[in-house]
């Protein structure tokens, strides 16, 4: 095998150096992990998870959410739902960057406060306050 000089140097020890140097660059951010649970009894749908992403936008962090095995990115709606998460399913939080304690922090918060949400879902049978045809003939 052949090398190829640039200079006094190989063109594989140029690469090298400068991958050493970019990392020296590179500012290592703490990875925060939090847990908490889903406590609302719709889980992590539609607008919960959109207000999961507006949280999570309002600062310089990277969000990573796993649930059940799986993992989404914590800034996208439509990764956040897939998860499907369930009422009483434990979500994993990991959170990098310079606001990465405050978002942590922030988005428990809205998870514990059930995403602001009423504080209990109806537990209605579909078929409750409707009248079944035979009730009608009595009437």
């Amino acid at each position: 095998m052949h090398q190829i000089h640039a200079g006094s140097r190989s063109l594989r020890d140029a690469a090298k150096e400068a991958r050493l140097e970019a990392l020296g660059e590179v500012q290592f951010m703490p990875l925060l992990r939090r847990q908490a649970e889903i406590s609302n009894g719709l889980g992590l749908h539609l607008r919960a998870a959109n207000q999961f992403v507006r949280v999570s936008q309002q600062f310089q962090v990277e969000v990573r959410v796993f649930c059940n095995g799986h993992g989404a990115n914590g800034r996208s709606i439509l990764d956040l739902l897939c998860l499907a998460a369930e009422c009483g399913d434990q979500l994993d939080l990991e959170v990098s960057g310079p606001d990465a304690k405050d978002a942590a922090s922030a988005l428990c918060e809205l998870i514990e406060a059930r995403f602001h949400e009423a504080a209990h879902v109806r537990d209605e049978s579909p078929n409750e306050g409707k009248k079944d045809i035979t009730d009608i003939d009595r009437l």
